[in-house]
């Protein structure tokens, strides 16, 4: 099988609300508003993060999202009003930090660290 695209869905209670939340993350407006009630966020050709509003099934979701540092990320993030705390895993692997959407989806910013893949 030959990948061309991969989006990540998050389902979402309201999308306006998690619209202006994304947009805080990302720093900008979405890129797309494909089909109503979606919207999507493009970071290459390839990968992106699209938000569709289906209450009924939104939160639990989660998409991992590569930042070349985690603590930079946050302070970035912190000044658009989106709160969270770094974390180094224990096997020393990874540095990560679980935001939590409007929907209560999960977010997590990972940097790999020196000598991991």
């Amino acid at each position: 099988m030959q990948v061309t695209q991969i989006i990540s869905v998050q389902f979402v209670a309201d999308l306006e609300a998690a619209v202006d939340w994304y947009s805080a993350l990302f720093g900008r407006q979405p890129d797309s508003r494909p089909m109503p009630p979606s919207a999507e966020w493009y970071f290459d050709a390839d990968r992106g993060v699209q938000l569709y509003d289906d209450p009924e099934r939104a939160g639990g979701h989660d998409v991992i999202v590569g930042v070349p540092d985690v603590d930079d990320a946050l302070r970035e993030v912190a000044g658009r009003g989106i709160d969270g705390e770094a974390f180094t895993v224990p096997s020393g692997q990874f540095r990560l930090a679980i935001l939590r959407d409007p929907s209560a989806n999960t977010v997590i910013l990972a940097t790999a660290l020196s000598g991991s893949a």
